[in-house]
């Protein structure tokens, strides 16, 4: 990321004099539908980015835009902005989006997988092999493999896929693909595949499905190496699991569900987060203090404290409603702070997009807030309400923590993560640089280096899903 990135957004850049106002046809085309010459406020002799209002616009709709479309790729660059951006029309609804670790490629899980060029957003393979839709798709930390799990979330959806496949991620050729099999009574049409994620030195494959356990496989070989959690009404019924940096212990987030649903068994056992040995499948620490099953679980990048969310009584819950969240000391398992915080909106079903530690280990990130970790105390609070913003569907640190995304409603927004303070907005309302009134920003990752960061959205009304990839350099 460059040194700079807060100042970045501060400054005003160098714009020529005509504005284009463009959006996609149907065909993939765009279609110039306003055009004005009016020059910018100069300064000094020198052309500005701000308009007459003193204000710099960002996106499409400032004070220049140079754009390429590519019909058979439904690509558009928009260049020349204060942060350019590709703009690539996808297939279907995005469930997950995320980069290699090098940051040269994304991968995409929809209806199904897809892996674009970062640099270009150019489509280099399509992922067809499951039945159903696609969960969850990540690249191995190696970047040699893709890995995918399909699967419906909710019981009263036709089924007929409970798959994980391993891709090349170089030729897009499917390498293994693995069946989960059912137990406990719950049927083929009823168990769906949450999460993969890759140990990592890559040899290795963690998946959590509906069945409440979680499996290890071969990456190579495709064998299942064992099993960690027990399904049924149990606090070892597994909700979430995540490997440790050095890929020795695995972290879940245990408590009861109804088999295939997303919903708690009402006064069942109260919900742990627990340590495994990553080789044997043995627990070696249980953290206790839930009431209620625990839906997420992550290390800090220290790995010397945990956070663990338990979402109540129901996963679709409102937007005001609070969650349980709590830091433990990763050594001795004791419970460090107990917070209330609005972690889930209405709808939202991914914790793993809502809460986070920063790069540094000493704030944790909640949806829209920024807590000091080892106080427990709230140090910055938003909430976007009202204008088609809707409530914060992602939320993440910048790798180096100085800023903070988050992707709601119609747009996304850059924040200093020191001040909470909003250094600029990626669109919204009457701005034909990202979604429309239509639209919902639902997703959003950064690349690792920090230089890119790529926003999803999915339009209900329109069928119109895109992704756009924005450059900080």
């Amino acid at each position: 990321m460059p040194d700079n990135i807060v100042d970045l957004f501060h400054k005003k850049t160098m714009h020529k004099h005509i504005t284009f106002s463009l959006f996609f046809s149907f065909a993939g085309l765009f279609l110039l539908i306003g055009c004005d010459a009016a020059k910018p406020k100069k300064s000094n002799g020198d052309e500005t980015g701000q308009t007459e209002s003193g204000q710099t616009d960002f996106g499409p709709s400032g004070p220049t835009l140079s754009v390429e479309a590519q019909e058979a790729e439904n690509i558009a660059r928009y260049e020349n902005l204060e942060i350019p951006f590709i703009e690539i029309r996808h297939s279907s609804g995005v469930h997950s989006v995320n980069f290699s670790r090098d940051g040269k490629k994304i991968v995409t899980a929809a209806r199904n997988a897809h892996i674009f060029d970062a640099d270009t957003g150019t489509e280099l393979h399509k992922l067809e092999g499951h039945a159903v839709r696609v969960n969850s798709a990540v690249f191995s930390p190696d970047g040699r493999k893709v890995a995918t799990v399909s699967g419906n979330i909710w019981t009263n959806a036709p089924n007929d896929d409970r798959s994980v496949c391993i891709w090349d991620a170089n030729t897009g050729k499917e390498l293994r693909k693995l069946v989960v099999p059912t137990s406990s009574g719950a049927g083929s049409g009823q168990l769906a595949i949450y999460s993969a994620v890759f140990s990592p030195d890559s040899r290795k494959l963690l998946t959590v499905s509906s069945e409440g356990i979680a499996r290890i496989w071969d990456a190579e070989s495709g064998a299942e190496l064992r099993k960690i959690g027990e399904p049924g009404s149990n606090p070892k019924r597994v909700n979430y699991a995540v490997y440790s940096r050095d890929g020795k212990r695995i972290l879940t987030g245990c408590g009861a569900f109804i088999s295939g649903d997303r919903s708690p068994i009402s006064g069942t056992e109260p919900g742990s987060v627990i340590i495994w040995d990553a080789e044997s499948g043995k627990e070696l620490q249980r953290m206790e203090g839930h009431t209620r099953k625990v839906e997420f679980v992550a290390f800090s990048q220290d790995e010397k404290r945990i956070v663990s969310v338990s979402t109540g009584d129901d996963v679709r819950i409102s937007i005001n409603a609070e969650q349980t969240v709590r830091i433990w000391d990763a050594a001795s398992g004791k419970e460090l702070q107990k917070l209330k915080a609005r972690v889930l909106g209405s709808n939202d079903t991914d914790l793993a997009l809502l809460v986070a530690f920063s790069p540094d280990a000493r704030r944790m990130l909640t949806r829209d807030t920024t807590w000091d970790v080892v106080s427990g105390k709230e140090l910055h609070t938003w909430q976007a309400t009202g204008g088609g913003e809707g409530n914060v569907r992602s939320a993440l640190f910048s790798p180096d923590g100085k800023v903070i995304l988050t992707a709601h409603g119609d747009c996304a927004r850059i924040r200093d993560s020191g001040t909470g303070v909003e250094l600029k907005k990626l669109g919204g309302r009457g701005l034909p640089g990202m979604g429309g009134d239509s639209h919902q920003a639902r997703f959003a990752a950064f690349s690792s280096d920090g230089k890119k960061f790529v926003t999803a959205e999915s339009s209900g009304s329109s069928g119109t899903n895109r992704i756009r990839i924005w450059t900080l350099e």
